[in-house]
């Protein structure tokens, strides 16, 4: 009787662990950092170094997703001992961001780009004068983004498409985030840029597209409720082989929008239906459009 019962407490304990680390899921990682979401929890691990001695040291935490907070601008963010830990984050990605330089468990480092066209071509120049590269800049798998229209500000501000798939770049042991310009559509047609739409092309068939809605700067954190976010999208198939149409509601908080496409296609149109009003300003904004991260 003993027996039975042990081999059923194994049992059980074998199967817990098994769907433990099924719901596991890894988010993040390089060389020195791995960050694993679970349905209940953020697990940090990071290994930084530390100027004083001079070393790297290890730092671990595992933050509770019902401890996430949200500020005044819609951004989520942890708070660790006072210090606010924002989160850029969906089911498949979590990238983190303090303002406090010294934070361990802050991945994220920003580059401010005016220009991103001459960031591009000095980088892919440098590749080609390289045996390898140490840095890379990612296209997550788009090789083209194309907009019906794009606002110009004044005369010298253009708020293009083109460049919305480079969200980031990385080093074995660095993460930058570019922010740069959102996509603003023209205002021809609609202030708000209702019908106005994103053409985008993948450089293989995928099922997946994620859209960072709304004008997102971790430093500039007011601009997203400043201006008008997607409210809802209408989805479109352009492979004649795999015709869809669907609506997709955008949640208003800042986050990855992970968009399940109902088969791999090779290209989709995002266009606008209905938007968020801005607090201030009727300029609709998506920061970028990428898929789905896989390690």
């Amino acid at each position: 009787m003993k027996r039975k019962i042990f081999i059923i407490f194994l049992l059980t304990n074998i199967v817990l662990l098994f769907a433990q680390n099924q719901n596991e899921k890894i988010v993040f990682k390089n060389e020195l950092t791995k960050i694993i979401q679970t349905n209940d929890s953020i697990k940090i691990s990071n290994n930084y170094f530390d100027d004083l001695s001079r070393r790297f040291i290890k730092k671990e935490i595992e933050l509770n997703i019902e401890n996430i907070k949200q500020d005044e601008n819609k951004y989520q963010y942890f708070d660790i001992s006072g210090d606010k830990l924002y989160l850029l984050r969906s089911n498949n990605i979590c990238w983190t961001y303090s303002e406090n330089a010294n934070n361990p468990f802050s991945i994220v480092q920003i580059t401010r780009v005016s220009d991103f066209k001459n960031v591009l071509e000095k980088y892919k120049k440098n590749n080609s004068e390289r045996e390898w590269e140490y840095e890379y800049i990612t296209n997550f798998k788009i090789k083209e983004i194309k907009a019906s229209s794009y606002y110009v500000e004044n005369n010298t501000t253009e708020y293009v498409s083109s460049y919305l798939q480079y969200l980031k770049k990385e080093d074995y042991e660095n993460f930058y985030l570019y922010i740069k310009s959102p996509w603003v559509p023209g205002k021809e047609r609609n202030s708000s840029g209702i019908g106005e739409y994103l053409e985008i092309t993948f450089n293989e068939p995928l099922d997946n597209l994620v859209v960072l809605n709304g004008y997102v700067d971790l430093e500039k954190r007011h601009l997203y409720k400043y201006n008008n976010r997607v409210k809802t999208a209408v989805i479109t198939s352009l492979d004649k082989e795999h015709p869809f149409e669907f609506e997709y509601i955008f949640e208003d908080y800042v986050h990855f929008s992970e968009i399940k496409l109902p088969e791999k296609v090779s290209k989709v149109r995002l266009t606008i239906k209905d938007v968020y009003k801005g607090e201030k300003w009727d300029d609709t904004c998506i920061s970028a459009v990428i898929t789905r991260w896989q390690e």
